[in-house]
């Protein structure tokens, strides 16, 4: 067989072969492609000012400034912070692969009307943002102070029933510690017989003469 012979032979294994080389670089120029024009899930989240605290904006409820939005995934990692500026929200965190996020806010200048966090799920080619919308109101929660008991109160019923209930109680507990020690002084002492005076030396009969 010919050079040219076996060429022509191995035509449709040549023609073949270019074609899938052909469909495998269109599909590794086609990958970036794709990825370019996927520019990746969008959340946006803004807070306002919940003044009639019932969860939704309304026309006169401006939005809040300086509170700190964050954005956290599935591993309760976050990923990206926003503070607000009351002007430019809702502000949108983008660029974000599908899955799972978690949205909070706080901050000491502001208070929530309601939940404090909310939970958003992004699918694979979602082009419409999740949107987030949370309220709240300016100033934290005032700190509760302790009232103090009235003068009455002091000199109550139950008061008084307290003192004396203490002074009946303290009274009990010293007799009844005297008695204790009553106790253990007589086993120690009181039972003990006086000691008889000593014998002196024997008196002879001329002394008890003389005595006499």
């Amino acid at each position: 067989m010919t050079r040219f012979e076996w060429t022509i032979s191995q035509r449709p294994r040549l023609f073949a072969l270019g074609l899938a080389l052909l469909v495998v670089a269109t599909l590794v120029a086609a990958v970036p492609a794709a990825r370019a024009q996927d520019p990746g899930g969008r959340v946006c989240a803004a807070v306002f000012n919940d003044a009639n605290h019932n969860g939704a904006r309304e026309a006169m409820e401006p939005l809040l400034a300086d509170v700190v939005v964050s954005l956290l995934n599935e591993q309760s990692i976050v990923v990206a912070t926003y503070v607000t500026t009351g002007v430019n929200e809702p502000h949108c965190f983008e660029g974000l692969a599908a899955g799972m996020y978690m949205v909070s806010f706080g901050g000491a200048a502001v208070t929530p009307t309601g939940n404090d966090t909310a939970t958003v799920t992004l699918t694979a080619g979602q082009l419409t943002p999740a949107q987030v919308l949370f309220g709240a109101t300016p100033g934290a929660l005032p700190t509760p102070v302790p009232a103090r008991a009235a003068a009455g109160d002091l000199f109550g019923s139950d008061a008084v029933l307290r003192i004396a209930l203490a002074v009946v109680g303290a009274a009990f507990i010293m007799v009844l510690l005297a008695i204790v020690g009553l106790l253990i002084y007589w086993r120690r002492f009181g039972s003990r017989k006086p000691a008889r005076p000593a014998a002196g030396p024997p008196v002879s009969s001329q002394d008890q003469t003389w005595q006499g």
